[in-house]
Parts: C-alpha cells; structure tokens; sequence
C-alpha cells in the first residue's frame, strides 16, 4: 500500500506488510514503512518462528516518539531511536527488552509534577550540594534522555515492567510495575535520580557503589515515587525521607509495585 491512515490522524507511507496466518495466529510478518510519511518516522518489523520454539518479535524504528504520536498511543515524546527485541509464547503472551535512545520528553505531567517535589525534598536536606537538584530552567523546554531501557512481560492489555531504567543529564531512574491499557490504569513504582550522569558516578565506585550507590544503575542521592490510577492523570505519592538514604538504605523506603 502507498498510504495508509491510522488513529485518528497518523498516515504510514510506503507501507510494505507481508505475512503468513495459520488460522489461529500470525505465524509469519514483515512490516516496514514511514510513520508520517517521512524518513524520520521509518519503521521495520519482523516476526518469525523459531525451531521448537517461541516467535521473535523484532522492531527497528528511527523514532518512538513520531510512532506513538501517529497511532494516537503518546503525543509528548520526539525522537527516540528503538529497537524492540521480545519473545512471543504460543498463547501470544510478550517476553522482551525495548531500548530508546536520544529523545525528549514535553510537558509530560507525571515529571512535571515529580520534579518540583524531589526539589523540597532535596532542598530540605542540607547535605545536598546544589548540582545536584533541580533547578529552575532545566525542564522548561522539555527534558532530554539519553536512554530508556525496558525489561517488560505483556499479556493481553496488561503489561508488566520488570525494570525500567531513564537516564539522562537532568535527571534519571528506575521504575517497575504495571500498565493496563485496556483500564487505562497504570501502578508503577520507583525512584527518581536527580542530576544523573554526576549523581550516578557514586554508584559506579568499587564497593562503595553499591551501599552509597545503590549500584550502578542507582545514584547517592534519590527520592522513591509512585504513580496509580488513571495513566493521563496518574496520582503521585513520594517519600520525602527516601532523600537522605544513601544508596542500598532507599530501598526500604521504596514502594511495593504490582506485578
């Protein structure tokens, strides 16, 4: 097909869709094309067996935030190259990893509501050196990641994120919980890291890493989060006392996310 319209406004062009289905599944699929009708929104995807075994599922995409604006999913994400890399059971069950990389994140109102309070929270902690809290400025125009990982399980409408880690300049994170799409209800869990690409360097250190850390996918100094109930206007609960717990220590004032 030369264009084809999805949602409600998006438009994939030069869209190339093969695909073989043994009346109960998909058993074959190759799919590529452009998001937008643009070379910034090209996509390619392959789903294929394996002997014996489970379906591969893998995705290339020049940009996750023109895909998910164009299938009407998320509007307030540019850029993002992805791969996508997933295992697909026999009951269509999804096992897999999604990387991005490179993309900012506007006037998203879950950050926008968790930066202002990991800012008292730090603030009022007098141990806290001023690089590394949220000033004001940074997230005006919009905030920049370097990378998103996602270790994820989806079954049907729900989906689990067995982990999640942000990183970038600003500030990262980790994050796990669930996300029903078909409710539209989201209970995710985790911890904010302020300034990550210097707050995360205490969590490489030999050793030292992982109790002042918490390791190195963590940071010295970090607030926990939690985000419930409806994915447009999630309600957001945090710890102030989980900024002054040094690495390994945060975890016990980490919220329980559901799996």
């Amino acid at each position: 097909a030369r264009r084809v319209l999805v949602a409600n406004n998006g438009i994939i062009g030069d869209l190339d869709l093969r695909g073989q289905y043994d009346g109960e599944r998909v058993e074959t699929l190759t799919a590529s094309g452009r998001f937008d009708d643009t070379a910034a929104g090209s996509f390619a995807v392959n789903l294929s067996p394996t002997n014996g075994g489970p379906r591969t599922l893998k995705a290339d995409l020049t940009e996750l935030g023109r895909a998910l604006s164009a299938l009407d999913i998320y509007d307030r994400m540019d850029g993002g190259r992805t791969t996508l890399d997933a295992r697909l059971a026999s009951d269509g069950a999804m096992t897999g990893r999604l990387i991005a990389t490179d993309f900012v994140l506007s006037g998203e109102r879950s950050l926008a509501q968790l930066i202002p309070t990991t800012n008292r929270a730090l603030d009022e902690d007098g141990r806290n050196p001023l690089p590394l809290s949220f000033r004001a400025g940074n997230n005006g125009d919009g905030l920049p990641f370097e990378r998103l990982m996602i270790n994820f399980r989806k079954n049907g409408g729900r989906i689990v994120v067995e982990e999640a880690i942000l990183r970038g300049t600003v500030v990262g994170g980790t994050a796990n919980g669930t996300i029903d799409l078909d409710r539209q209800q989201m209970n995710i869990a985790g911890t904010l890291i302020p300034a990550y690409g210097v707050n995360n360097l205490f969590g490489r250190l030999p050793i030292l890493g992982g109790i002042l850390g918490g390791g190195n996918k963590g940071g010295l100094i970090g607030v926990t989060f939690r985000l419930t109930g409806d994915i447009e206007n999630p309600t957001l609960v945090v710890n102030p006392i989980s900024a002054i717990a040094p690495g390994i220590f945060r975890r016990i004032f980490e919220f329980p996310a559901a799996n």
